[in-house]
């Protein structure tokens, strides 16, 4: 028998062979019409007929078929993808494009979250919420933009040091007071840096522990910076080295000074050199670095005490025995070098959280260049300890020459950190873009 589909809910109907007229549908209603189709010619062919004496069978009764049997019935609709080579479906074309359209519904939802599973590891967090982006991430780039400002003032102390100690190096003088401007800057550098850190608490939950632990750590060695300050057994010897610089052009100035006065046959002349050579040996107990000078407080310690952790290594080889004196400053650099570690992983994690995935990853080159940097000032202030320590100078040119040994020293030193101070600097400008586009 053949099937027929009704043309509105596809119930396929069994219709006898030659039938035709209207069939109506029993589960929907509908009426639509059936044509009759031609009988297909029998597969067998009758070679013997039964011989006519024989008695045929009684014809048995032939039950009434209907005109139509209802072989399966619509089931709820389920989202099945149709594929298109499938010759034997017997679904309708509207149907199939339906059931296709369906599929295609259902394939969007799956793409969105394997697109969004790229950021899992980010998007688990509150800061996402569009009513956070205002308040974290404004904080956040308030912060980012007073860190920066603070690393290119730190920058700037390890800069002046470095001209300062070339230009008494090359003969000037340098007096005590221009290194209170390296304090003074120092201390301006701490206090923005601080107050940076503090709106970076209030900023994403992501990145306020670090903000915390940076804070502590950055107060902690503020205060320890002017404990080491005013302490007269501690000596940062990278301010010393610029007043060694500077008393050692002073000497040879005076020294000079008096060849003249003996040779100078003028009284005038005589007297105005004099006059000038006092002045200089008045101002050789003003020599900057070296134990207390006429100021209470050495006002360069606050720019910087890194450069006494410089000499860990040095120190523990050659002046152990005095290693008690050095302990309050080697505490204070320590501090000051876990400050720059944590500032500059917090910028990594402010970064990912605005996801900014290129400042995050460039943060940790900057804490490597960082590290690097230090373990360089330690190895160069080990050599110039070994360097003094085991050369024995004979003469005063072999002794000035030592001397040049440990100022060219801290001139690389000062100049390794500046350099590695630049990056850190810059990546705290990238960070506080990043929160600003978060902020918007």
């Amino acid at each position: 028998m053949p099937l027929v589909a009704c043309p509105k809910c596809a119930t396929n109907l069994k219709i006898p062979d030659g039938s035709s007229g209207n069939v109506k549908c029993p589960k929907c209603g509908t009426i639509f019409p059936v044509a009759a189709k031609p009988a297909a010619a029998p597969a067998f062919e009758v070679v013997e007929d039964t011989p006519a004496s024989a008695p045929r069978p009684a014809a048995k009764p032939q039950p009434i078929e209907p005109d139509f049997e209802v072989l399966d019935e619509p089931k709820p609709k389920k989202k099945v993808v149709a594929l298109d080579d499938d010759d034997d479906d017997d679904r309708p074309r509207s149907k199939r494009r339906r059931d296709d359209e369906d599929d295609d519904d259902d394939d969007r939802p799956r793409k969105k979250k394997k697109k969004r599973r790229d950021y899992d590891d980010y998007d688990d967090d509150d800061d996402w919420r569009p009513t956070d982006k205002g308040s974290s991430f404004g904080p956040a780039k308030v912060g980012m933009l007073m860190v920066s400002i603070s690393l290119w003032m730190y920058a700037s102390t390890f800069a002046l040091f470095a001209f300062f100690l070339l230009i008494a190096w090359l003969g000037a003088s340098i007096p005590n007071g221009l290194m209170i401007v390296t304090g003074l800057l120092g201390l301006a550098n701490w206090v923005v840096g601080l107050i940076g850190l503090g709106f970076c608490i209030a900023g994403p939950s992501k990145s306020r522990g670090l903000a915390i632990a940076a804070t502590a750590v950055a107060a902690v060695h503020l205060v320890m910076a002017f404990v080491v300050a005013n302490n007269e057994k501690t000596m940062n010897i990278g301010a010393m080295s610029i007043g060694l610089a500077s008393g050692l052009s002073r000497a040879e100035r005076l020294k000079s000074l008096g060849e003249k006065v003996q040779k100078e046959t003028d009284p005038a002349r005589r007297r105005e050199y004099e006059r000038e050579a006092r002045e200089l040996i008045d101002s050789l107990g003003d020599t900057t670095g070296i134990g207390r000078t006429k100021s209470e407080m050495r006002w360069h310690d606050l720019a910087t005490l890194i450069p006494i952790s410089d000499l860990l290594i040095a120190n523990l080889a050659y002046e152990s025995k005095t290693f008690d004196d050095y302990v309050l400053g080697l505490l204070a650099g320590l501090l000051e070098v876990a400050r720059g570690v944590l500032i500059i992983l917090l910028m990594g994690a402010v970064a990912r959280a605005a996801r900014d995935h290129d400042v995050a990853g460039r943060s940790m080159m900057s804490m490597i260049v960082f590290s690097i940097g230090i373990g360089v000032a330690m190895i160069v202030w080990l050599i110039i300890s070994v360097i003094g320590h085991e050369s024995k100078p004979s003469t005063s040119t072999s002794s000035r020459g030592g001397i040049d040994w440990l100022i060219g020293g801290a001139l690389i030193v000062f100049l390794v950190h500046l350099g590695t101070l630049v990056y850190p600097a810059v990546l705290a400008l990238g960070a506080k873009n990043a929160a600003a586009r978060r902020a918007r």
